[in-house]
């Protein structure tokens, strides 16, 4: 009879886990992708998919470009359908300034959900790979 206990116990938390990674979610799909500046890799910069009537997604962009999008677990992705994607520089300061080191390599419209041009479709259970250019 323990044995039967200890295996229940342990299926139960297997199916938690995957769960709570995300791969149980049916509604969402693994982002991933490289943010670039008139081609050249954008590093530490937030990126965000916002999906209609859901929490956005984002990640942060690496030395060479490279994102991988977080919204309730660590690299689950994004909601899927149609989403507005929106890029924020991360804040760097210098030493001792209190005012962030401006950013030419992130355009103002690419900043706002009202503004950007970008848009992404998110296809649930699936590893979605995107590429975004800023040319502005």
């Amino acid at each position: 009879m323990r044995m039967h206990t200890t295996l229940a116990v342990a299926g139960i938390g297997l199916v938690l886990v995957s769960l709570a990674s995300g791969c149980g979610r049916r509604d969402m799909g693994r982002v991933s992708g490289t943010l670039t500046f008139k081609g050249q890799p954008v590093p530490k910069a937030a990126v965000k998919f916002l999906p209609k009537g859901r929490p956005a997604g984002a990640g942060e962009t690496d030395d060479a470009g490279r994102f991988v999008l977080n919204t309730l677990t660590k690299g689950d992705g994004a909601f899927m359908g149609a989403c507005v994607v929106a890029v924020e520089p991360v804040p760097e300061f210098e030493p001792g300034s209190i005012a962030p080191k401006p950013r030419p390599d992130i355009p103002q419209v690419y900043r706002a959900y009202q503004t950007t041009p970008f848009k992404a479709d998110v296809v649930a259970g699936k590893d979605n790979v995107f590429t975004f250019d800023m040319e502005k």
